[in-house]
């Protein structure tokens, strides 16, 4: 009994550490994160909408829970694009970016 009583609290400990240091890192690089995935969602808005000159991942609207990335020249709107899915993808949910 002993043995067993040990062990546990060697593991209960080692999982403590782990989630602290797991926090830890998730903390320090979230913006990190944050960042990157930004980067890729400008990426694939270049790829589907017209040329523009604003931030069309700042430049949204929610209609129904669907977001709305607006794009704009000269302050007119020349394209939308949003994101829908499917779950009839080989593995499960398939995402797709539409642009109009």
């Amino acid at each position: 009994m002993k043995e067993f009583s040990r062990i546990v609290v060697v593991l209960t400990l080692v999982c403590a550490v782990s989630a602290f240091v797991l926090s830890y890192v998730h903390k320090g690089t979230k913006d990190a994160i944050a960042f990157q995935d930004r980067l890729e969602l400008l990426k694939y808005l270049e790829m589907v909408l017209p040329e523009h000159d604003n931030e069309p991942d700042k430049d949204v609207k929610n209609v129904s829970g669907t977001i709305y990335y607006l794009s704009r020249l000269n302050n007119t709107i020349n394209g939308i694009c949003f994101i829908t899915s499917s779950e009839k993808g080989y593995n499960g949910l398939m995402r797709a970016l539409v642009g109009v």
